[in-house]
């Protein structure tokens, strides 16, 4: 039978996998707030209902795939995050296995996609291509300015997405050349409140390290 303009369009049961509790709370609790909007706004808009289960992670990425395995035992056909990259990539194995497909709409450690995921469908580029595009405008910048800094220190997350982005640094930087040297790397616990003992550190001058 043709489809009508006017045809009731079939429900669609969505599986969102957020970080609603822990040290991530906040942005999951945000995204899932944002995706219970863009649900009514579907239906309102283009008469797409859909029946978005949530599923919290706890801000840890083993449970990633354990939130994802119990979506698709629920009947979800789609899923939606993780927000963080170390959970997202936990959550695709799992869509992988059940060919699942799963829509990415925050993590971008390049690990997201670099794995050969078939059922991977990222709304955000990679961290590789973001630092990529920003060292184009840092060199212009640095250019125009008298005095430019000679060496700079990188402060990161020391979980997935953060090593990822060290990792991306490192490769653009070069690809780039940038005339600035990179003298150290420094990571941060995502719980961290006060990263002053960082910053302390990558002020230092480079031949007291």
């Amino acid at each position: 039978m043709p489809w009508r303009a006017d045809a009731a369009l079939p429900k669609v049961k969505v599986g969102s996998i957020m970080p609603s509790s822990g040290v991530l709370a906040f942005p999951g609790q945000s995204c899932v707030r944002g995706i219970d909007l863009g649900a009514r706004f579907a239906k309102e808009r283009f008469g797409v209902e859909m029946e978005i289960v949530h599923a919290d992670t706890q801000s840890k990425p083993e449970n990633g795939r354990i939130a994802a395995d119990s979506l698709i035992r629920q009947g979800c056909t789609v899923l939606i995050g993780a927000w963080d990259s170390g959970a997202t990539i936990s959550a695709l194995q799992a869509a992988e296995a059940a060919k699942v497909p799963m829509v990415v709409h925050i993590a971008s450690a390049t690990q997201v996609t670099s794995q050969g995921f078939t059922q991977v469908f990222p709304v955000l580029p990679t961290s590789l291509t973001v630092v990529r595009k920003s060292l184009v405008e840092f060199k212009a910048l640095i250019a125009g300015i008298d005095n430019p800094p000679q060496s700079a220190a990188v402060l990161h997350l020391n979980n997935t997405m953060g090593q990822s982005t060290a990792a991306s640094i490192d490769q653009a930087w070069k690809e780039a050349d940038v005339p600035v040297k990179i003298t150290e790397y420094i990571p941060y616990d995502e719980k961290a409140r006060d990263l002053s003992v960082e910053v302390a550190k990558a002020k230092r001058p480079a031949q007291t390290r």
